[in-house]
């Protein structure tokens, strides 16, 4: 509205008149949106995150995640705790707030020939296997291309962190941040 109008616009959808303007309809969640570019210029799909973690498997078993990007999450790019049997394979993930893939209290899982890069935190988590009684996790980094982690938290935020027993991390390339590349 305009200051000392008469009058004033509710949910005005012809509001919508400058470049990058946009408003979300409350009740049903769609997203009204004035691009910068006609439609015949974009390079690329638009992007939009409402929820903390793109891809959430937490608790699945025998699940396979195979040549997909994952954008653009608040929190984690893709996050698998307390599973079995679930792989990341040859996908791309990008441009997230914390962490690129977390893969925690796991067995046999891991990602495979994959990219990880621009994320706030740690790049890749792999946790598995019982410490005590030595319980082995089989759980796997394989050739997997990490960079530019630690973008917000700058510090004790390695590419790789890995812990538990019996875990396999191999030729995997780290560079390009701001502290640690792997860490325990």
């Amino acid at each position: 509205s305009k200051k000392h109008a008469r009058f004033f616009g509710l949910n005005l959808k012809t509001e919508l008149d400058a470049p990058n303007e946009y408003y979300i309809e409350a009740s049903s969640g769609t997203l009204y949106y004035y691009p910068s570019l006609p439609l015949s210029q974009w390079t690329e799909e638009p992007s939009v995150s409402v929820a903390d973690n793109a891809v959430t498997l937490d608790g699945a078993s025998h699940v396979t995640l195979h040549g997909v990007t994952v954008a653009h999450a608040k929190d984690t790019g893709v996050s698998a705790k307390a599973v079995s049997n679930v792989v990341v394979s040859n996908c791309t993930v990008f441009g997230h707030g914390a962490n690129g893939v977390t893969i925690d209290n796991a067995t046999k899982s891991g990602i495979v020939d994959s990219h990880v890069y621009d994320v706030g935190c740690i790049g890749v988590t792999l946790d598995g296997g019982y410490i005590p009684t030595l319980e082995p996790g089989l759980n796997f980094a394989l050739r997997n291309r990490i960079h530019h982690m630690a973008n917000f938290k700058r510090t004790y935020q390695p590419g790789l962190h890995w812990s538990g027993v019996n875990n396999t991390m191999s030729h995997n390339y780290i560079s390009d941040g701001p502290h640690n590349c792997t860490a325990q």
